[in-house]
């Protein structure tokens, strides 16, 4: 079983993803901050990531910065809402975060799964 990890500081959004991913039999946990993520990821072992760029405190971008090289084994997709975010030339190196930027609302979710199952199998 895929355990998963969404961190969104919007309540719905969280639900949106969870609910989806729940009927997927992933495993899902869910954090309102980087920090919260933070801690889960130090309890609970996870597959993959969906971070959101914007959140108060420690934006998404930040959160793979300062945890890629602490959890290996960990794949990590970015969700935002801004159309102008571009992933950071740095992020090209990182083998375990998705190249593509999920905008919000994605319209096909299916499309999120088939990206963890990509980034998983590279592993």
């Amino acid at each position: 079983m895929i355990r998963i990890l969404i961190i969104d500081d919007d309540p719905t959004i969280r639900f949106s993803l969870s609910s989806h991913f729940s009927d997927y039999d992933y495993e899902v946990f869910e954090a309102d901050d980087a920090s919260e993520g933070l801690e889960i990821m130090e309890k609970e072992s996870v597959d993959a990531v969906i971070v959101d760029l914007r959140m108060p405190g420690i934006s998404g971008d930040q959160f793979i910065r300062n945890i890629y090289q602490k959890f290996e084994g960990t794949v990590f997709l970015i969700h935002t809402g801004s159309t102008e975010f571009t992933l950071p030339d740095e992020f090209a190196s990182f083998e375990r975060v998705s190249n593509r930027v999920f905008l919000k609302p994605v319209l096909d979710l299916e499309e999120m799964n088939r990206e963890i199952e990509i980034l998983l199998n590279k592993g």
